[in-house]
């Protein structure tokens, strides 16, 4: 298990990114393999990586239009510090996951990874704050990936390696611009959910950078999820009807020299009311989303997703809690 780090300055800029989930390959699925324990729904995502653009400088560059944003109804609000480190913008593209549940073909999406602002309703400002969360406190389940289980989506794809190492689970690329995560089921729908859990991908950032988080979902194949980048970033995003969109952005206060950072991430459904996120590092707020028009009414799965943007970058996780409520106990 790993041992959590004290955050340093906002100068240093360190790569994380996370969501959870089972394994899938784009454009082809995977059949049963008793070496993975994949089937026909496996627990392990793989999608293409998107296309290098021209690095920009966050100084001279300005936000491009997004491939698709956000409702005027959904808000995100980042909560940093103004002596955040400048964004260090990653190949902007396409990602384009396959979800196993899903017929449909993948549709073309903008990357997690990309250092660009999504939509004039990601924001940055104010002071990073300690909240009192969502009041999801029943636990469902704990896993620090000392005994290796089929509970959670492993396997070898021609992306990359998801699978249990030395009591960690570890997502490795073997290739650029791809996403992986790994997904593991509750057997019970829950309104609001809590997914906590370290995080370390500073092991390859001298070589290798890209972005890793956490997710909430559901058995349809649908997710949401929050994250932290190479770019010194938190991303909210999701995955619906096989398309994976970036819900808001922006620049987190500070960043961990080594890359390792302990998430917390809080989702609310909208059985209570609207569709509401919230994602701590180190157990202070970073960010908070919510849209009423639409989201996921309940959760029933959580998951850890990883995104290169170079061949060879590891996302680490370890200590992966999940706790359940039934009622929303309002933003901080």
């Amino acid at each position: 298990m790993t041992t959590p780090r004290r955050l340093a300055p906002a100068s240093l800029i360190a790569v994380v990114f996370a969501v959870a989930g089972c394994v899938t390959v784009s454009p082809a699925v995977p059949t049963q393999d008793a070496s993975s324990g994949l089937d026909d729904t496996p627990g392990v995502v793989a999608s293409p990586s998107p296309t290098p653009a021209q690095t920009q400088t966050p100084a001279q560059a300005s936000s491009p239009t997004p491939t698709s944003s956000p409702s005027p109804d959904a808000t995100a609000t980042g909560r940093s510090t103004a002596s955040a480190p400048p964004l260090a913008s990653l190949p902007a593209g396409t990602a384009t996951p396959s979800i196993p549940a899903s017929p449909a073909s993948p549709s073309a999406v903008p990357s997690l990874t990309d250092g660009a602002s999504t939509s004039p309703s990601a924001q940055g400002s104010g002071s990073l704050v300690p909240g009192t969360g969502f009041e999801a406190d029943m636990p469902i389940f704990e896993d620090d990936f000392s005994r290796p289980s089929t509970d959670w989506g492993r396997g070898e794809l021609d992306q990359g390696s998801l699978d249990y190492q030395d009591g960690t689970f570890v997502i490795e690329f073997a290739q650029a611009q791809a996403s992986l995560w790994s997904r593991r089921s509750f057997g019970a729908a829950w309104d609001v959910v809590r997914v906590s859990g370290s995080l370390d991908i500073g092991r390859q950032a001298d070589t290798a950078e890209g972005a890793a988080g956490l997710m909430c979902g559901n058995e349809a194949g649908d997710h949401v999820g929050g994250l932290v980048n190479s770019a010194g970033e938190w991303v909210f995003f999701t995955i619906e009807d096989a398309a994976t969109s970036p819900l808001g952005r922006g620049l987190l206060p500070t960043t961990d020299a080594d890359g390792r950072y302990d998430l917390g991430l809080e989702c609310a459904g909208t059985d209570t009311g609207a569709l509401r996120l919230r994602l701590t590092v180190g157990g202070q707020e970073v960010a908070v989303f919510e849209r009423v028009d639409a989201g996921l009414p309940t959760f029933e799965r959580a998951g850890m997703y990883a995104e290169s943007a170079d061949v060879g970058f590891i996302a680490i996780f370890d200590d992966v809690e999940v706790t359940g409520g039934t009622v929303f106990g309002g933003f901080p």
